[in-house]
């Protein structure tokens, strides 16, 4: 049968606009060559301002029934998100099935699932467009690649790394370096192996001058870490102790914090090379912006004030907290240099859930983002345009 299944994921890496997409032709996979097809949702809020939110993913593919469609053509769209995730280096968050049909023709009956997913969140993640070019030439290099199943576990565990890439997160993120880092180390001994051609693990170790059993330190060494042994050896402490239990996790996270940016832009770069790419691609995506991580995390308004009045209850009835009721929607936004983006954002007061004889009196409106992250990537300006003052009364 011929099944399409349609999904998306949260995504801070994106496709141009709205009417844009890009289609994979013939993916192999066990089941029959696959067709998919990756795009950016856009929304209209505000003055007609297009909003970027998640990617959306139509995979259509020859499978025996609707169940195996299931679970083959989600997880072949996983192996090219990855890899637009690592190529942008921005976050995609896991796969979520939207629905799924049978589209053979020729039928008069037809099976169909659809599933229920949480509306996606109506201000933006921050997030950079996805370079065409040097992404097609990343994926063509990981599929030709002699160790290409290897070469695209570590790529897997990188994109894992930049999903947990915000405040609070930094030490699972550091683990996923530390797997992308031994998982790629194989394949740079092979490379280095063949480039200096010495026969033999062992021989490669004579030259350099080490044991044998110092091999993969010292590559990861030379090559991964480009000679930063005070990154590599911070990375491989902390994924020790956190695997063995024997630091104290808010040490490690905190240890975590300050290495986790630097480690992944030597491992990004250390996979990057090992693909073989050619020059021009290798130095699009190792260079602005793209040697920046971009991790995915909301923009979250905040409305800051006092609750005045003297009733015993702060709440209205039927609820166990004082309420304020209100939206966000982008009303404009001004394109800046490269993938950056300026939005301005409109925050709407709803309905005010409060005690009997209390009031809410705003004193700021503005936005949130976890602390330590870099909002210049795309700066959000916040105003207010409009307050409801209603009261629910006991």
């Amino acid at each position: 049968m011929k099944a399409v299944v349609v999904a998306r994921a949260a995504s801070a890496a994106r496709f141009p606009k709205a009417d844009f997409s890009v289609t994979v032709s013939n993916w192999p996979e066990t089941s029959g060559p696959l067709e998919m097809t990756f795009r950016t949702e856009y929304s209209i809020q505000g003055d007609d301002v297009r909003v970027p939110h998640d990617l959306w993913i139509d995979v259509v593919g020859e499978v025996s029934s609707l169940d195996d469609a299931l679970g083959i053509l989600p997880d072949a769209a996983g192996v090219l998100t990855v890899m637009i995730s690592i190529s942008a280096n921005a976050a995609i968050g896991p796969i979520a099935v939207h629905s799924a049909y049978d589209d053979s023709p020729g039928l008069s009956e037809r099976d169909f699932f659809s599933f229920s997913l949480p509306e996606p969140q109506r201000l933006p993640y921050p997030g950079r467009g996805v370079n065409l070019e040097a992404t097609t030439a990343l994926i063509g290099a990981v599929v030709h690649h002699p160790e290409g199943p290897r070469l695209h576990r570590a790529i897997a565990h990188y994109s894992q790394a930049l999903l947990h890439g915000t405040p609070g997160w930094e030490l699972m993120a550091v683990a996923h370096l530390y797997m992308a880092v031994d998982t790629l180390t194989k394949i740079v001994v092979a490379e280095e192996r063949h480039k200096s051609g010495a026969a033999s693990n062992r021989g490669l170790a004579q030259d350099w001058g080490i044991d044998v059993s110092q091999l993969d330190a010292e590559v990861r060494r030379r090559i991964i870490f480009q000679g930063n042994a005070s990154v590599q050896d911070e990375l491989n402490a902390i994924s020790d102790a956190f695997e063995h239990g024997y630091r104290p996790i808010p040490e490690l996270r905190s240890r975590a914090a300050s290495v986790v940016n630097d480690a992944a832009r030597l491992v990004r770069a250390g996979i990057l090379k090992a693909c073989k790419l050619d020059s021009l691609s290798t130095a699009t995506l190792l260079g602005p912006p793209f040697e920046e991580v971009q991790p995915m995390y909301p923009i979250t308004a905040v409305v800051k004030g006092k609750l005045r009045g003297g009733g015993s209850d702060l709440a209205a009835p039927g609820e166990r907290h004082p309420v304020i009721e209100w939206e966000s929607s982008v009303v404009g936004v001004q394109q800046a240099e490269g993938s950056r983006a300026n939005y301005q954002i409109e925050a709407r007061s709803t309905r005010n859930r409060l005690g009997h004889g209390i009031e809410f009196e705003i004193e700021q409106i503005g936005f949130v983002v976890p602390p330590g992250v870099n909002v210049s990537q795309e700066p959000v300006q916040l105003r207010y345009l409009d307050e409801t003052d209603e009261q629910v009364s006991s």
